[in-house]
């Protein structure tokens, strides 16, 4: 690989590195290794439901914290949480809400099918 090639791809990942530590900064994540695995299985999983134990037990954290972790995601725009809608408000509660990304592309690095680049 030349140093013209290998440049920019080290600045991809510094960047990735200063804004995944940026993020767990600000929105006081404890390990931002299971909240970027926890963004990878919802990436996975998108428009189909979500079950919480799930992820909890993929990821290897507490359903509290998965749940803190889709509230972060929801307030910096990451996914959005849609929940079904019923004439019947207690069915409409009780079903589990679907999650899209905002940004498909951010959605798509984070799985790796963003070209030639794969995720860190």
């Amino acid at each position: 690989m030349t140093l013209a090639k290998a440049y920019p791809l080290f600045i991809l990942r510094l960047n990735i590195m200063l804004t995944s530590c940026f993020l767990a900064y600000l929105l006081k994540v404890e390990r931002i290794d299971a909240f970027g695995n926890m963004i990878r299985i919802l990436a996975g999983h998108i428009g189909n439901t979500i079950t919480l134990n799930e992820i909890s037990s993929t990821v290897g954290i507490s359903v509290q914290t998965v749940k803190n972790y889709l509230s972060y995601a929801e307030k910096t725009f990451i996914i959005k949480r849609l929940t079904p809608y019923y004439r019947n408000i207690r069915k409409e509660i009780s079903k589990s809400p679907v999650l899209y990304f905002n940004d498909l592309g951010l959605r798509n690095f984070s799985i790796g099918q963003f070209g030639r680049h794969t995720i860190l």
